[in-house]
């Protein structure tokens, strides 16, 4: 059922309502020390009762261990006091592999229920039935001094790891360093203890959780105010201290966390980065509280770890009066952590107090940042310490109380445990034209994520009677705000056309245009008309025309103002020889290229740049093949078919030059020598028998000794070929072994 309820908002966090509450207890005293969550919406609670009437029956003499199990419709389904004639309390409760009960605390008694005592409190589990309640075991563990559990978890073989206090060092204690220890222990599944670590110096330590890390090792919240064993710092008087250990229990790395006063950690999880959460308290304004940050008396404290146990953020939590955390718990969508404690505040980042303490409970962001947050109960001293997310944006709190004021009704007499269901209320939005967003001056508030019918989650609609105009609508060319942003045709387009370099451009060659603005869709047009396929941001000219595009998407369109482009005929390019090509008898042969209005021009012999050669004849002196390039007054070049100079008397005039190899036979390396140089260029090919190409080098005029590499795995008879511009050919063998 939806609870239209108006929101809340502050600086301080979004302020939650109250969905219903009970008190469950005695005429005398009840508390509750931890809740789990069991299926159909049923929860179960344990703590301590010394009462025999209302909803508590059965009790053994003094402080029992009572254990409550609810319903979805919070009726009890059945109740256990569990102890004997002295004091025994649970402190945390846990679902077991097989979904049953188990139960961690400590019991003075050795009677009733309890079958050993060691002397003083002892460590004392249970496990119970989860349908009724049935005591399926349990058990004590401790020396003849004071131990107390703290909390318990099941191990992945089966087992059990424990954690709390000890001051014992005897029977099923040992290694004990002072005072106090933070007890660590190990137990098999039948109960039997594997291993046991006391942790601590000559003062005082106390564990108060265990989680199990995704290595099998342990992580362990406590205090502590010894600066010898295994603390190796102290920031003075008791600080709150992180213990990592392997699977066996040994320190993989501790750190204590605090300042001059009294500090201490409550409540430790890992997290899915491979760090840690923490949450405690701090009477400090010194030392690792950052400065200005203490809010005055005693505040929560959180802090993020990195996996070695370093700080990446810390906040304080609080206001001028005493307040104090007991647990920190990630959400299931592992996007904040929900905190249980209490508040002597109404100042700072609280928003009221009902007298004395109150049960306080509020939602953190990954950064630590308040979500929301609130202080509930009545006038006297009330305390939650366990608050579970029960749906996306509702949350159940268990606490104990005292009294019939303020938020509290119900109450049986003395302490009583108080269970409290409360909601983060939704906003939504009327949202008449049915398009998703509604109109902030309309609101409901619900306990739902699901918007009621008529609403909608987001506002900014600013015409709820049209369903096309809304905030995340597409702003068409109409004349209209059609996206309620207070622009209107704002993608109208502007095409413009921009060319890569001149719209003049030589035969052959090409300009490229560019539309804007990009991220569109596009056709391009030729005088007018859409050129097929060219539907890119780009397009290459290669003709003569007027070019524009049209750039759209699917509301609004722009067509670009025209540019137009001319191609350019390249010059025509000819050699004339006037005479004879052989220089046998003249010695000399003059080239003449056409002739033409503004041409330029510049001759090659081969493909090489005759420096100076830049008149419309060239004589030549030389064998070899000439070439002319012409340009005309538009820039635009072309290059001429060769002619080719020869010499009918050249053994004459250029003796052929001598060619040895040397190494022959050759196996990496030989070399190329002749007697005189080349005089002129030429090109030098390896090949094998077959005629296939092995290797190609140039050989330059002043030559007279080359370098040739022998390609890898050739072997056998290669041959050489030396070829020169000026008609000598030679060819070698070279054996290669």
């Amino acid at each position: 059922m939806l609870l239209a309820l108006m929101v809340a908002w502050s600086a301080k966090g979004q302020q939650p309502v109250i969905l219903w509450q009970k008190c469950f207890g005695g005429s005398k005293d009840e508390e509750s020390r931890g809740m789990v969550l069991t299926s159909g919406g049923g929860y179960a609670f344990a703590g301590m009762s010394n009462s025999n009437d209302g909803d508590v029956s059965g009790n053994q003499g003094g402080d029992d261990v009572w254990v409550v199990s609810v319903n979805a419709a919070n009726a009890i389904l059945w109740q256990r006091s569990l102890g004997g004639t002295q004091e025994d309390w649970g402190r945390y409760i846990q679902l077991d592999a097989d979904s049953n009960f188990l139960i961690c605390g400590h019991s003075f008694s050795s009677n009733g229920h309890v079958t050993q005592n060691r002397g003083m409190q002892d460590v004392w589990i249970l496990k119970l039935r989860r349908s009724d309640g049935t005591l399926l075991w349990q058990h004590s563990y401790g020396g003849t001094d004071i131990d107390i559990g703290y909390q318990i978890q099941p191990t992945a073989d089966g087992g059990y790891v424990l954690v709390g206090g000890t001051v014992s060092n005897n029977y099923d204690v040992s290694g004990n360093h002072g005072k106090a220890d933070i007890w660590l222990v190990k137990l098999d599944a039948n109960r039997s203890i594997q291993w046991q670590r006391c942790l601590g110096g000559s003062e005082h330590e106390e564990g108060s959780s265990v989680q199990v890390t995704a290595d099998g090792g342990f992580v362990i919240s406590g205090f502590g105010n010894s600066v010898d064993g295994d603390l190796n710092a102290s920031w003075g008087m008791y600080d709150g201290w992180i213990i990592r250990t392997d699977a066996l229990g040994n320190i993989l790395w501790q750190q204590t966390y605090g300042g001059s006063q009294n500090d201490g950690m409550r409540d430790v999880r890992p997290t899915p980065d491979g760090g840690y959460i923490a949450v405690g308290y701090t009477n400090s304004n010194d030392g690792m509280i950052p400065p200005g940050s203490y809010k005055g008396n005693q505040d929560i404290w959180v802090i993020k770890l990195n996996a070695s146990g370093a700080v990446e953020w810390q906040r304080l939590y609080g206001g001028s009066g005493e307040d104090y955390a007991f647990s920190i718990e990630p959400l299931s969508d592992q996007s904040g952590y929900l905190v249980a404690g209490y508040s002597g505040s109404s100042d700072g980042d609280l928003t009221q107090n009902n007298g004395s303490l109150d049960a306080w409970v509020f939602q953190i962001d990954l950064s630590g940042a308040i979500v929301w947050q609130r202080s509930m109960g009545g006038s006297v001293h009330d305390r939650s310490r366990t608050v579970k997310q029960v749906a996306p944006n509702e949350f159940l709190v268990n606490a104990y109380v005292r009294l019939n004021n303020g938020d509290i009704s119900g109450n049986h007499g003395g302490k009583d445990v108080w269970n409290v269901r409360i909601c983060v209320p939704t906003v939504f939005y009327q949202d008449v034209d049915g398009d998703g967003y509604g109109t902030a001056s309309a609101t409901v508030s619900v306990c739902s994520l699901t918007p009621p019918a008529g609403y909608a989650a987001a506002a900014g609609d600013c015409n709820d009677g049209h369903a096309a105009i809304h905030p995340a609508a597409y702003d068409a060319c109409n004349g209209i705000d059609d996206n309620c942003n207070g622009l209107t045709d704002e993608n109208a387009i502007t095409a413009t056309t921009s060319p890569s370099g001149s719209t003049s451009f030589c035969q052959g060659s090409s300009v490229t245009l560019t539309a804007y603005p990009s991220g569109h869709q596009y056709q391009w047009l030729k005088n007018g008309n859409a050129l097929a396929g060219a539907t890119q941001s780009t397009y290459a000219a290669s003709s003569t025309g007027d070019f524009s595009v049209q750039v759209y998407n699917a509301y609004c369109s722009s067509t670009s103002a025209a540019v137009s482009v001319s191609k350019i005929k390249k010059p025509k390019a000819t050699i004339t020889p006037l005479g004879s090509l052989d220089i046998c008898t003249t010695g000399s042969v003059t080239l003449q290229a056409n002739s033409g209005t503004g041409l330029s021009y510049q001759w090659f012999k081969g493909s090489k740049v005759l420096n100076g050669a830049t008149q419309q004849t060239y004589v030549a002196n030389k064998t070899g093949t000439y070439k002319v390039q012409v340009t005309n007054a538009q820039g635009c070049s072309k290059k001429s078919s060769g002619v080719t100079v020869t010499s009918s008397c050249r053994n004459l005039l250029q003796p052929e030059p001598l060619f040895v190899l040397y190494p022959n036979p050759a196996r990496q390396e030989t070399w190329l020598l002749l007697d005189a140089p080349a005089g002129s260029d030429g090109v030098i090919r390896i090949t094998d028998l077959a005629g296939r190409q092995l290797l190609q080098m140039p050989l330059r005029p002043a030559d007279r000794k080359v370098c040739l590499t022998i390609p890898q795995s050739s072997a056998g008879m290669l041959l050489v070929q030396v070829t020169l511009s000026n008609g000598h050919s030679k060819v070698l063998p070279l054996l290669v072994p």
